[in-house]
């Protein structure tokens, strides 16, 4: 049997029961909360407005990056003598990001 002490993950396994008893107690309302969050992104994404505040909180809405995304590498020198390559090239643009956070 070997001693706790001598165990290197004691405090990684003493950390994940910690974390365990708490997703047991407070999993429910977790789950709910994430999905009131998922509500409201959704919700901010749909309006024009970059701030949404209310009485306790408030969300920021940040535009998507735009992602160019090539088959090879060094393309982009070689397509201003060929842009026929320009076919293989595809955009794609992230999500927008809302983050919520407490009012102090």
């Amino acid at each position: 049997m070997t001693n706790a002490s001598d165990d290197p993950n004691a405090g990684t396994k003493e950390l994940m029961d910690k974390w365990a008893a708490m997703q047991t107690q407070h999993g429910p309302a977790i789950k709910e909360l994430k999905k009131l969050e998922a509500k409201i992104k959704e919700a901010a994404r749909l309006t024009p407005e970059t701030l949404i505040e209310s009485d306790f909180a408030e969300a920021v809405i940040a535009p998507g990056n735009l992602n160019v995304k090539w088959d090879g590498e060094k393309l982009d020198g070689y397509a201003v003598e060929h842009p026929d390559i320009l076919d293989f090239r595809t955009e794609a643009r992230t999500a927008d990001r809302v983050s919520i956070k407490l009012k102090d």
